[in-house]
């Protein structure tokens, strides 16, 4: 039984709030030895395994717990103390977004990758800072690079500005994502442009001829390439397509998903390119009155943890998290021993999940 004084994951990322609750009960003598697998150790803390996964890898690096493939996790009676050396990071994942931003709120990917740099022996450092998000964050940029000489750079929801100064700049670098047109750089993401490519042919097959296209306020590479794909399939057929700004205020956002559905021509469908906005969606319009699939169809782009549990089932794509970290990792690693990647695009493509918010007009 878990100490009722456990802390609350609010204020930082989840894996960090559940690895400084796994240091407390390890402190306190909650867990020790063999640690239980990962479906009882997530119910007692009250987490996902997403997270639980990055929280064991913040220890392991730590050197409070050691995982062996195939027998689990271990607390180590005495830490393992590493060297200056060795705590030297290896890959530094870097982004724009604060690390409270709505996108990284148990981002499936990021958690998976943290994971499985542990498990590769590769240290690792994450730097999450809003002030890159400008358009000319290149002092920087200059000045974290020149204190981290040997590592590789993993740019995460990057921005053109970013992946330009990165792809002039010779570093060692990829992209955790789509690039922009002018970056040369290796990459690696879904496939964005045929999912919404895919998207506008089941929505046409299922009558729909009014659409809104919910989109956020600052959209990546990857949502842009998402939207050409779907206006390309769009382009010769008899369909209103109308575009809804999210905003990452609740309040805001729930006026303007009101003032959408107020309108004379208000969609039958939507088709909504963030997790977060799909989940708050589904409740406003429920909120609202409107009958899901009946009044309004829903299809996610992505999804997430939470969508994968939730009522209704959300018609959406997914992709394999595993495949998308384990090939990060295998770029990471060619790049580190020195190889040169081409900037050619690695596409994974998702998967359709039909669920039950797509009705038929």
């Amino acid at each position: 039984m878990m100490p009722e004084s456990s802390p609350l994951f609010r204020k930082t990322s989840l894996p960090d709030q559940a690895a400084s609750a796994l240091r407390a009960a390890i402190r306190d003598g909650f867990l020790r030895g063999e640690l239980p697998g990962e479906i009882q150790l997530s119910r007692q803390f009250g987490i996902s395994r997403p997270t639980l996964r990055a929280a064991l890898a913040r220890l392991q690096q730590e050197g409070m717990i050691v995982t062996r493939k195939g027998r689990g996790s271990r607390v180590m009676t005495t830490p393992i103390h590493r060297s200056p050396a060795q705590n030297r990071p290896g890959v530094c994942i870097i982004s724009p977004l604060s690390r409270t931003a709505p996108l990284l709120a148990e981002h499936p990917v990021l958690l998976e990758l943290q994971a499985q740099l542990v498990s590769h022996g590769i240290s690792y450092e994450e730097i999450f800072d809003a002030r890159l998000a400008g358009p000319r964050p290149f002092a920087a940029l200059r000045s974290l690079a020149h204190a981290r000489p040997h590592v590789c750079w993993v740019l995460l929801a990057s921005t053109s500005s970013m992946q330009a100064w990165y792809s002039e700049g010779g570093l060692p670098a990829l992209v955790l994502g789509s690039c922009h047109p002018e970056t040369r750089l290796p990459s690696i993401d879904r496939d964005y442009r045929a999912t919404g490519w895919h998207a506008a042919g089941e929505l046409i097959r299922h009558g729909h001829s009014q659409v809104g296209l919910v989109l956020p306020a600052s959209p990546l590479a990857g949502d842009l390439a998402f939207r050409n794909g779907f206006k390309a399939y769009m382009a010769n057929r008899s369909v209103s397509v109308s575009e809804l700004v999210a905003d990452d205020n609740p309040a805001v956002f729930r006026s303007r998903i009101d003032r959408f559905f107020r309108s004379h021509r208000r969609p039958t469908a939507l088709l909504i390119l963030r997790p977060a906005y799909s989940l708050a969606l589904v409740i406003q319009l429920l909120r609202m009155g409107f009958r899901i699939p009946e009044d309004a169809s829903i299809i996610s782009r992505d999804t997430h943890p939470l969508i994968d549990t939730a009522f209704p089932d959300l018609t959406r794509y997914s992709s394999p998290t595993s495949v998308l970290a384990t090939r990060t990792i295998r770029l990471a690693e060619s790049l580190l021993g020195g190889k040169a990647l081409p900037p050619t695009p690695i596409f994974i493509t998702p998967h359709f999940i039909p669920g039950s918010t797509l009705g038929t007009v």
